[in-house]
């Protein structure tokens, strides 16, 4: 698996995954679209907001085939939640 180095977390190492995911037209990718693709976005200045679980514990992302991982509709609306301003009742 690729070394992402000590300044990504894994909260910003599922956020990835999910924009990732999210940008493609089926919502799905190859395990070597998403290594490459983390590779190149590992610096993204991302907004910390927990994942509780992570991004598989919490259904945003499904492996509906070896290899093939794919952003489910929780994982999109989580994204759109995070694009949305801070509200109180959000922090």
């Amino acid at each position: 698996m690729l070394e992402l180095g000590p300044e990504v977390t894994r909260l910003s190492w599922d956020l990835l995954i999910l924009k990732i995911l999210a940008l493609r037209p089926d919502g799905k990718a190859s395990s070597a679209e998403i290594t490459s693709d983390l590779a190149i976005l590992s610096s993204a200045n991302l907004k910390r907001r927990d994942v509780k679980g992570g991004i598989f514990q919490t259904g945003y992302v499904t492996f509906p085939s070896k290899g093939i991982w794919q952003i489910t509709d929780e994982g999109r609306a989580y994204l759109e939640k995070l694009s949305r301003p801070i509200k109180s009742d959000d922090a």
